[in-house]
């Protein structure tokens, strides 16, 4: 499939096919296909400009979506893409039950971690609900995406140390293995 979404790519670019066309071929990826190319066309998409039909058509979708998994890739698209708050925060809230997508970097984007937990690293710098996300994940967290967590953690720590604190604290975690995650990540 990986090679599908590079030769459908390559014939629109070369045979001078609208970017209408690219998109909403792109977009019709997010409707079927593995879990590895779903999630590669929402950060396709989160990463181009969209027609407001297209966004319409997509809000229309992402009301009827009953994949919780999906909706929360749909939640993403449209943090990052359209940035209107309620998405914003169904991004937030719903990433506490979504941390295998946010720790699998399983998608045909190149990135070295997830582009999906990257932008909820972003939201953790003025969301408390995102950074307790954050906070939760670095116990789950390995490789590159520990590295994420922990580069985000760090930033967060410099600026507004007492606010760390007191989310760890609220959330009834080790300050100290924090705080030594943070040193060595």
């Amino acid at each position: 499939m990986k090679c599908k979404l590079l030769l459908l790519f390559m014939i629109c670019v070369l045979s001078g096919c609208s970017n209408r066309t690219l998109i909403n071929d792109m977009y019709s990826y997010t409707q079927s296909g593995t879990d590895k190319e779903v999630r590669t066309a929402f950060i396709i998409l989160s990463n181009i400009e969209l027609n407001d039909t297209l966004v319409d058509i997509m809000k229309k979708d992402y009301e009827k979506e009953n994949d919780t998994a999906k909706k929360f890739l749909y939640e993403y698209l449209f943090a990052k893409r359209i940035q209107e708050t309620p998405y914003i925060s169904s991004f937030v809230k719903n990433s506490r039950a979504n941390f295998p997508i946010l720790l699998d970097n399983s998608s045909h984007w190149v990135s070295i971690g997830s582009p999906i937990l990257e932008l909820l690293s972003i939201y953790s710098t003025t969301n408390d609900d995102a950074l307790g996300t954050l906070l939760l994940l670095s116990i789950d967290a390995d490789g590159t995406n520990l590295s994420i967590i922990t580069s985000s953690l760090r930033g967060i720590y410099k600026r507004q140390p007492n606010r760390l604190m007191v989310m760890a604290n609220k959330m009834e975690l080790d300050i100290n293995n924090i705080l030594l995650l943070m040193e060595n990540g």
